[in-house]
Order: structure tokens, then C-alpha cells, then sequence
């Protein structure tokens, strides 16, 4: 079927009397395929979570969606809601299922609250047609994640022996009347599946943690999650010029740390976000947990200080809070909440660079060769500075459609941006703009239809720009014009990040799911920058160009410089706020003069370039 932003699945199961049917229960309703997936056919609508054939006969078939539990008796063809007969009406969020072929027509069914915590567990003995309720207590005993975390398995040797999940895994041996707590704290938390073998002898968890394996009687348990490379990575950081030093935050597994080869985490005691590493101190480094919670360590990572708490009681961040360290100087750092903050002294404080009342930020990026300029993603909305936060100007932006995810700033040329979307739009994934973002235009090419979700510009390069997708990392091929497939070796997986690490000349990326991956660098064309004294690479000073009066009726006067040059022979565009050019030429003079005496009274943008450099102002007509 065709993929729809914010599709999922939760369970899939096979007809074992006929493989060739199965039931897949995702987020658009109970499909179901006859001939082994070749098609599929929506037999219930809804958001439906579990999905359980009869072990004695596959023509009953049991699946819970957000309204309740449903039953059919030819072979899930149509089914018919049951939750009428002595299951709750209402206040439940999610429903987990569960059989056992020890007793075929025993099936439970685990309820969470509205609140995501135990609401009660049902047992049936007639395949279905009758419940009854056998606990509703402890009100820890699934935690409180129940819309994320509620797996149950029965015992195919004992229907009375049941284990159930959530925050923990708890066991009860009589059918779910009472429970007794069985993981200690060696188990990792947040349970996603509980599965039995077919003979009984073992009981397996999968969890935020890993798999974790251990029998009916839950006395011991083994992890056995060493070599899998399945971590849900966010962000990664490296550092120029140390090869053998990588940090990376990961979903529900911390901050962890490469060095010298031997891994290290587990510090937040959080799930890991944004990370960095100060390149003038490597032992110096900066961690992030959900909602934008920023700590800091000054010994390579053996322990955290928080850095966030003057700002988090105020406002909260995003689950993902961008935040950077200014590639220019290694004390100032910005983070992303409600409004942007700046510390200037390594995070001891923190001073608020924005004046907003709503929405939350979403990305930031720096221009590398100046970074007074920062670029804003926040909603639908693109923000930049060129004065290091002092003043703000939202972009219009015209030209992208879809869900911005990412910036990348061109290294030689602040006004060069990329900006990345999401979604399943065909055609509509990255978008480039030669003017600061007021305008763009469609880059995408041929890329697949899937998420962008973020990119990443080679310095030094032409160009060399990587995006990282939902099925791996495409870079654009300056010599074809186009966007070329770059896995090397890596499977289809969420790419969250790309970094370049100078010294060794590597490649990784940060993916959720499939862990870290390295690589080389793909071959991109060179550039050749203006080399400064100070070694950075740049081109020539920011634009200073003003408008006046402002407002005015009937004609507008142009000063100053761009570029480092007078604006003889800048070129121009006049832009209505919603993005319709109107007019466009090239001034003449050196302080040019414009007649606005035709235009209609509003707000108005006026693009202007020369070289290498652009400027945009903004300016009202009476």
C-alpha cells in the first residue's frame, strides 16, 4: 500500500492453518491479505493496536483498536464488536490481546486508562462471547506509558500463567487475580513484547533496553541484547581533530561515547538527544535529554551537570530541543525552547536572544564563516539574524510546501540556505534559496518519496550537500545535477544526522533504529574560498544597506554597502509580503532611489544582490 506520513504498525500475525492469510493492525484500520501480501483489504476501521487468532480454530479471529475489542467467526473476513459484553465502555487509550493453545478459547485483554496507566485486565473462556474482570489493581502494574508500552503473553503450557508489561514486567499464576513484580533493575525499562516459545521452557522481553530472556518462573533473567545495533539514535557529534572521539544521544539509551574505541553512556539517565564536544577542550562536553533538558561534563562524559533548569521552568523545549555551540567560539552555545538562548560562558547563564509567545523552535543553524547569523526554523515559520540575535527577521519563504525539518547554510555564502521537509509528498523534499529565504525554488530532483530529515553541507566543497532520509543518505552530484543514493553498505533505515569528522576524513551518520554508521566522504567538486588571515574561510563583510523614510509614500532612498561594495550595479526585486515579485532591475547609482508613488499601501520586501552578497528590507508604503 502506499505510505502516508504517520503510518504504523503494531502487530502482524500468520493464519497458521493458512499462511498465506494474514493480519497486519496498524493506525488506518485491521488489513488483512489473503494471498501472502501481494494485496491487502481493510476488514476494520480505526486505530487498531493487537490483533489474535484463535489457537484451536483460526475462523475466530480477535483484534482491539481505540474503540474496543471486535470478534469475528469467519476467519476475519467482518467482525463484530464484543466490548458490550462486560468490557469497559469507555476511558481506556489502548487494549493489548492475548491467547494461549493450552486453553484455545481463553483470550485476555489488557486495558490502559485514559490517563496511560492499568484501567484493568479481562478474561474470557468462550472464545470471546463472555468477560470478566480479574484485576484492576495494582495501578503501577502496567506503569504509566500505556499508549507506548503494554505487552501480555500467556503460557501455552498454563492459561493461568500470564506476564504483563509496561514500565516492568510483572507475573501472575492465577489467571490475573494477583501479581507479583519479577525483573530487578538490571532489566531495562519500557516493555514493547512478551513472547513465549512454543513449549514454554522460556519467555522473552523486548524492550527500550534491548531482548531479555527468562523462563515461566521469572526468577533470573539474561540480556541478550550484546551485538545488536538497534539503537534509536538522534544526534552525534565529533570533533576535528580527534578521530577515535563520537558521542551520540539515543531514545530511551542515554548519552554514550566512543573513545579510543571502548563505548561509555548511560549518564543522563534519560532518553539522549542533541550532543557536542568542545574542540578546544575535548574533555569538555554537552548532553540533552527529552524536552530540552541540557547538562554538561568537564571530565569526558563520566558526569553531568545540569545547564537548562533557570530556562526549563519557564519553558519547555521540543521532545528534540535544537541546540549548538558556535562553531567560532567554543563558550557560546544557543538552545531552542519557546524563545532562543544564548550563553556566552560555556552554559553558566543564559540570556533570551527572542522575544516570542508561542510555538516552539525546532532548528537552528549557524552561518560557520560569521556567526552573528543563525537561521530559525520554528513552525511553519523561518527566522534569521545577522547581528548574533540582537534583531530578528521572519523570511517569507515562498516557494516550500510540507513540514520543514532542517537548514543548512552554504559555508561561503550566508544567503545560500537548503531547507529539508517531510512527509510523502512526491517531488517536495528540499528546497534551495540564493536570498536569505525569502524565495525558493524546488531542488528535490529525483529523490524518493520518503521524509527528509536533515541535511548536512561538506565544507569545502561545491556544494557538496548530503540529506539524510527515512530509507538512508542521498548526496547531491553536482556533475549530474541530481541526487545520487550513497548507503555504502548501510540498509534502508531513518537517518537522523551527518557529520564529517576533518582529521580522519570520515563520514557517519546516526540512525533510529540501526544504530551508527561511518563511511567516506562522497566525491564531491572542490571550492575555493577566500582565505582570510585568520584562516577562516569567508566571503566579503555582511551587507549594511538601509531604507528610508520608512514608512513612505511616494519614493524610498538606498544606502550603504553589499558585499563590502556600493550598490551601483546591485541588481534588485520588489516583493509584495506574501512573495509576488512586482518589480525588478538594477540601480544605477550608488545611493538609488526608488518611486513607490503606484504601489498599493502595505508591507513590501525588497531583495537585493550583488556578487556573492544579498540583502533583504523590509519597508511600508502610506
Amino acid at each position: 500500500n502506499t505510505a502516508a506520513a504517520g503510518s504504523y504498525m503494531s502487530r502482524l500475525v500468520i493464519d497458521p492453518n493458512n499462511p498465506s492469510t494474514l493480519f497486519a493492525a496498524t493506525n488506518n484500520g485491521l488489513m488483512r491479505t489473503t494471498n501472502g501480501g501481494t494485496s491487502w483489504t481493510q476488514v476494520l476501521g480505526g486505530q487498531v493496536r493487537d490483533v489474535r487468532i484463535n489457537p484451536g480454530n483460526s475462523s475466530i479471529v480477535y483484534c482491539s483498536s481505540n474503540a474496543g475489542v471486535y470478534r469475528s467467526t469467519n476467519g476475519g473476513a467482518s467482525f463484530t464488536f464484543i466490548s458490550t459484553a462486560g468490557l469497559p465502555a469507555s476511558n481506556f487509550v489502548r487494549i493489548s490481546l492475548a491467547v494461549t493453545p493450552h486453553a484455545p478459547n481463553v483470550v485476555y485483554a489488557l486495558y490502559a486508562n485514559n490517563a496511560y496507566s492499568f484501567l484493568g485486565l479481562y478474561k474470557s473462556s468462550d472464545a470471546g462471547v463472555h468477560w470478566t474482570l480479574k484485576s484492576s489493581t495494582p495501578t503501577n502494574l502496567t506503569g504509566s506509558q500505556g499508549w507506548y508500552a503494554l505487552p501480555i503473553a500467556v503460557s501455552p503450557n498454563d492459561s493461568n500463567l500470564v506476564f504483563v508489561g509496561g514500565l516492568q514486567v510483572y507475573r501472575s499464576s492465577d489467571g490475573g487475580s494477583t501479581w507479583s513484580k519479577k525483573n530487578p533493575s538490571s532489566v531495562h525499562v519500557d516493555d514493547h513484547d512478551l513472547v513465549f516459545t512454543a513449549d514454554g521452557s522460556k519467555l522473552f522481553l523486548g524492550c527500550d533496553g534491548g531482548v531479555y530472556q527468562t523462563t515461566g518462573s521469572a526468577n533470573t533473567w539474561n540480556n541478550l541484547s550484546n551485538g545488536l545495533l538497534n539503537t534509536q539514535q538522534y544526534h552525534l557529534a565529533v570533533t576535528p581533530n580527534n578521530p577515535n572521539l563520537v558521542m551520540y544521544g539515543a531514545q530511551d539509551n542515554d548519552i554514550n561515547v566512543l573513545s579510543n574505541s571502548t563505548w561509555d553512556g548511560n549518564n543522563l539517565q534519560a532518553d539522549g538527544f542533541e550532543v557536542a564536544i568542545d574542540p578546544a577542550n575535548t574533555a569538555v562536553m554537552y548532553g540533552e535529554s527529552q524536552y530540552g533538558g541540557l547538562a554538561k561534563s568537564t571530565n569526558g562524559a563520566s558526569f553531568f551537570s545540569d545547564l537548562s533548569n533557570s530556562i526549563s521552568a519557564t519553558e519547555q523545549g521540543n521532545w528534540d530541543t535544537p541546540f549548538l555551540m558556535d562553531p567560532n567560539n567554543h563558550n557560546t552555545l544557543i538552545i531552542g525552547y519557546m524563545n532562543i538562548f544564548k550563553s556566552t560562558n560555556a552554559g553558566s547563564s543564559w540570556s533570551k536572544i527572542t522575544n516570542w509567545t508561542s510555538g516552539q523552535v525546532s532548528y537552528l543553524a549557524y552561518y560557520k564563516a560569521n556567526s552573528k547569523v543563525i537561521y530559525a526554523l520554528k513552525g511553519s515559520s523561518l527566522y534569521v539574524t545577522l547581528n548574533g540575535g540582537q534583531s530578528w527577521q521572519m523570511q517569507t519563504a515562498a516557494g516550500i510546501t510540507g513540514n520543514r525539518t532542517a537548514v543548512a547554510v552554504c559555508p561561503w555564502d550566508s544567503s545560500r540556505i537548503w531547507v529539508t521537509v517531510s512527509g510523502y509528498a512526491s517531488g517536495k523534499k528540499v528546497y534551495y534559496s540564493s536570498n536569505s529565504g525569502f524565495t525558493f525554488s524546488n531542488v528535490s530532483g529525483s529523490l524518493p518519496n520518503v521524509p527528509i530529515n536533515n541535511i548536512y553541507y561538506q565544507d569545502s566543497t561545491e556544494d557538496g550537500i548530503y540529506v539524510a532520509t527515512d530509507i538512508g543518505v542521498w548526496a547531491y552530484d553536482t556533475t549530474l545535477h541530481d541526487w545520487a543514493a550513497y548507503t555504502q553498505g548501510m540498509p534502508p533505515v531513518t537517518v537522523t544526522e551527518i557529520e564529517l569528522q576533518k582529521s580522519s576524513k570520515t563520514l557517519y551518520c546516526s540512525t533510529y533504529g540501526r544504530g551508527m554508521w561511518s563511511t567516506t566522504p562522497y566525491d564531491f567538486p572542490k571550492h575555493t574560498y577566500v582565505s582570510l588571515p585568520n584562516g577562516v574561510e569567508n566571503t566579503p563583510p555582511l551587507s549594511e544597506c538601509t531604507v528610508f523614510p520608512n514608512p513612505s509614500q511616494d519614493e524610498i532612498h538606498i544606502n550603504g554597502t553589499i558585499g563590502g561594495a556600493t550598490l551601483q550595479g546591485a541588481t534588485y526585486e520588489l516583493f509584495t509580503i506574501n512573495g509576488q515579485l512586482i518589480q525588478q532591475s538594477t540601480f544605477a547609482a550608488e545611493s538609488p532611489v526608488i518611486a513607490i508613488q503606484t504601489l498599493s499601501p502595505g508591507q513590501y520586501r525588497l531583495v537585493i544582490q550583488k556578487n556573492a552578497a544579498s540583502q533583504v528590507l523590509n519597508f511600508t508604503k502610506n
